[in-house]
Parts: C-alpha cells; sequence; structure tokens
C-alpha cells in the first residue's frame, strides 16, 4: 500500500470517529457519543468545561433529555493534519440544528485531538468557541 491510499485510509478513520458522535448525537445516545471519547479525554465547550469519558456522557444524557431533544449538528470539517501516523488534529465548523427548526444555531468552531495509542481512533481532547 502506498502513502496516499495509507494518508486516505487514515483521514477516512479519523473523520470517522467525529461521524460516529454526531451519528450518536442524531439518535440523542450519550452512550453512543462518550464511546467515542477517551476515558481521560478533556471536552471545553462555551459554559462547559468537562473532563473524562463520563463527564461527556452525563453532559449529553442531560442535554439529550431537554434543550437538546430530538437535535441533530450540521458539520464541515474543514482540515486534518497528522502530528504523527497515531494522532490527528481536526479542525471544522458545526452548527446545532434544533428539531423543527430550518436554520441552525450559532456555529462553532471546533477542535478535535483524535488519537490511537491502543489500536482504536478516540478522541482525546475537543474545544469548541464561538465562530
Amino acid at each position: 500500500m502506498n502513502d496516499i491510499a495509507v494518508q486516505t485510509d487514515e483521514r477516512a478513520a479519523v473523520l470517522a470517529v467525529i461521524d460516529g458522535v454526531y451519528g450518536a448525537w442524531a439518535n440523542n445516545d450519550a452512550d453512543a457519543l462518550a464511546a467515542n471519547f477517551d476515558a481521560d479525554a478533556s471536552s471545553v465547550t462555551p459554559g462547559w468545561p468537562g473532563a473524562g469519558r463520563e463527564a461527556v456522557r452525563a453532559r449529553f444524557a442531560a442535554a439529550f433529555a431537554g434543550p437538546w431533544q430530538g437535535s441533530r449538528v450540521v458539520d464541515e470539517p474543514s482540515t486534518v493534519r497528522f502530528l504523527n501516523p497515531d494522532t490527528a488534529i481536526v479542525v471544522g465548523r458545526s452548527a446545532v440544528q434544533l428539531p423543527g427548526k430550518s436554520e441552525t444555531e450559532p456555529p462553532v468552531l471546533g477542535t478535535w485531538v483524535i488519537a490511537r495509542p491502543s489500536g482504536q481512533w478516540l478522541v482525546h481532547a475537543f474545544h469548541s468557541c464561538a465562530a
């Protein structure tokens, strides 16, 4: 396999983690969403700094039972950069679309650190801020 094919395959695998997060979000499944995060992952979003997979799961369980119930995310990754073969940084723009709404909430910019130190690609850090 040549380097271009490997890079393409790895890029797809990294983006599949983000797709897994947002697919679980669309299903309002906090357990499946959190399964994409490392046990010690950092997650910082406006108004919510969190540490660890369980904190991510608890936050989304509460959100899916309340204001984000039935919501989904529109996501546009813009760059995927590999620091080494097992660590990638993804930067993108996303916005929450609430149920019954045609417009999205104001977009955010997100930075993901996705790594596979033990063979499985997982989110190790996520940060978002207003776009």
